[in-house]
C-alpha cells in the first residue's frame, strides 16, 4: 500500500523535493575547517536546506496518509519543479538573487497550479524582494546582485 500511496502527484512533486533539497544540502559539508562554524559561508544555506528537506518529508508522509490510489501523477509538473531547482543553482550567481528568484517563483507557481496572475505576480516578486531587503539591509549579508542593475 505504501508504494502505492507514493505513485500520486503530490507524493512525487514532494519526493522530488526531498532528493534535490538533500542533494543540495549535502554540497553544503566539507567547507572551511579553519572558520568557525557560524562564520562558514555554507552555514545560512544549510540552516534553509536542513528546513527545506524536513518539509518535504513532512509533505511525503502527509501525501501517503492522504493519497488515493486513483491520483495520476502529471510527471510534467515533477519535471519542471526539478528543471527550475536545477537551473535556479545554475544562474543564481550569474544573473542574482532577485531576478533567478522572481523566475523560480513564478515557474514553480504555475507548476504546482497556481493560475491568478496577481498571486503569482505578489508571490514570484514579493517574496524575493522581502528577502533581499532583509539579507541585503537587516542582515548585511549581501546576496548575489544582478549584472543588469546593481541594486538588485
Amino acid at each position: 500500500f505504501a508504494m502505492l500511496a507514493l505513485m500520486n502527484e503530490r507524493a512525487l512533486v514532494a519526493i522530488a523535493l526531498f532528493l534535490t533539497g538533500g542533494a543540495l544540502l549535502a554540497t553544503t559539508f566539507g567547507g572551511s575547517p579553519d572558520l568557525p562554524p557560524a562564520f562558514d559561508p555554507t552555514f545560512f544555506p544549510r540552516i534553509v536546506l536542513i528546513l527545506w528537506v524536513a518539509l518535504a518529508a513532512m509533505e511525503i508522509a502527509s501525501a501517503i496518509r492522504r493519497s488515493t490510489p486513483s491520483d495520476k501523477p502529471a510527471v510534467w509538473r515533477i519535471g519542471a519543479l526539478v528543471v527550475a531547482v536545477v537551473l535556479y543553482a545554475v544562474f543564481f550567481t550569474r544573473l542574482g538573487f532577485f531576478i533567478t528568484s522572481v523566475a523560480f517563483c513564478t515557474v514553480s507557481l504555475l507548476a504546482l497550479g497556481q493560475r491568478h496572475i496577481v498571486t503569482i505576480a505578489a508571490f514570484a516578486i514579493g517574496t524575493p524582494a522581502v528577502l533581499l531587503i532583509l539579507f541585503n539591509r537587516v542582515l548585511k549579508m549581501p546576496l548575489p546582485a544582478s549584472p543588469f542593475v546593481w541594486w538588485l
